[in-house]
């Protein structure tokens, strides 16, 4: 599941050789002719469409050659709530059901999130490999990492948010245990001074 910013039919041609599925949407300007009709209209809520298409350029604009051309590929127009525009997906799985397939699609917000949410709290702005045993066990580390850390603050009861607790702990590295003592007896010692003077002024 991609978007359609990612809209290169010879790398969909490649996923579709090589057993896998692909959704995403297709371009208004996508040149496709349509085959046959692969659900009928109304047989499925919210489905306008479920058509059997082809795309009709053999040479792309980059001057390549079209490897999916004459191949069939499935075109489901999606009803959308409000005036929001349909919504047009293109795949190559022709198993699932029109429905099933665009409630797949609707789960790549999903994703999209969650790694905006890694980028933003694991920090993960470089991979150091390239494979996918690389990429995954980078991120299982950034999370198991993230995961200890929160455990730890839970059992601290620290207050403040996690980042700011990250911050006093990578602080807390370069102290001494005793330097540490000290500052803690300090303020224990001035709380009990500001309750004494509160006390004397009542």
């Amino acid at each position: 599941m991609f978007d359609k910013g990612y809209c290169d039919y010879n790398w969909w041609h490649r996923i579709d050789q090589a057993g896998s599925v692909f959704v995403t949407r297709l371009k208004k300007n996508a040149n496709v002719a349509r085959i046959r009709e692969l659900t009928k209209t109304g047989t499925e809520p919210g489905i306008e469409s479920d058509e059997v298409v082809r795309f009709n350029k053999k040479i792309l604009n980059t001057k390549r050659p079209n490897r999916y051309f004459g191949q069939d590929v499935r075109r489901i127009r999606v009803n959308r709530d409000g005036d929001k525009p349909d919504l047009i997906l293109i795949t190559n799985d022709f198993k699932r059901s029109a429905q099933q397939i665009a409630a797949l699609y609707k789960q790549r917000w999903q994703i999209e999130l969650f790694f905006k949410w890694i980028k933003q709290h694991l920090k993960l702005k470089h991979y150091f490999g390239c494979s996918e045993n690389a990429v995954r066990l980078q991120i299982y580390s950034a999370l198991l990492a993230f995961l200890l850390l929160h455990a730890y603050r839970r059992h601290s009861c620290a207050t403040g948010s996690i980042y700011e607790f990250a911050t006093q702990l990578a602080y807390s590295l370069f102290e001494r245990p005793a330097a540490m003592l000290k500052a803690a007896e300090r303020r224990r010692n001035q709380a009990k001074l500001r309750i004494a003077m509160g006390s004397l002024q009542l």
